[in-house]
């Protein structure tokens, strides 16, 4: 994801926002499915 931005976004500051923006949402996510579900998933770059 990292690559994608840098190659296609000429400014640092944006490409830094929009990663952790979606780190952000995919920790929303895995909280959701805890409080929600009672399943504990991690979603990894390595998965």
């Amino acid at each position: 994801m990292a690559q994608f931005y840098s190659r296609n976004v000429m400014d640092i500051e944006n490409v830094v926002k929009h990663i952790k923006s979606n780190y952000d949402d995919i920790k929303k996510i895995e909280l959701y499915f805890f409080k929600n579900h009672d399943i504990n998933i991690v979603l990894e770059e390595d998965a």
